[in-house]
């Protein structure tokens, strides 16, 4: 099994560097965020997750009503666009700097 590998600088409340809950992820940093998204040690749990869980799963969180599932839909999401703006980001680079 493929372990996440992304390199976290983030400060959880407890530890630094741990991930206490899937809604910490959302706190990263934008580069440690990215990192995230770009693991797919990191990337496959949530999407295996998001495929797997019913669409109204609602939880108590901290004292919160959460709907998890909407949740990591918008992890998924936010993960997707981050991504394909880098890649877009690095494309651009390479055809200014590499093939002009």
């Amino acid at each position: 099994m493929e372990r996440c590998s992304a390199p976290v600088q983030w400060r959880s409340q407890t530890e630094e560097g741990h991930v206490n809950s899937l809604f910490d992820v959302l706190d990263f940093s934008d580069q440690d965020f990215l990192a995230f998204c770009r693991s797919s040690g990191c990337t496959r749990p949530v999407q295996s997750l998001l495929h797997a869980i019913p669409t109204n799963c609602l939880i108590t969180y901290h004292g919160s009503a959460r709907n998890i599932s909407d949740d990591v839909l918008i992890l998924a999401d936010k993960c997707t666009a981050v991504s394909r703006a880098a890649d877009r980001t690095d494309e651009d680079y390479i055809y200014k700097y590499f093939l002009d």
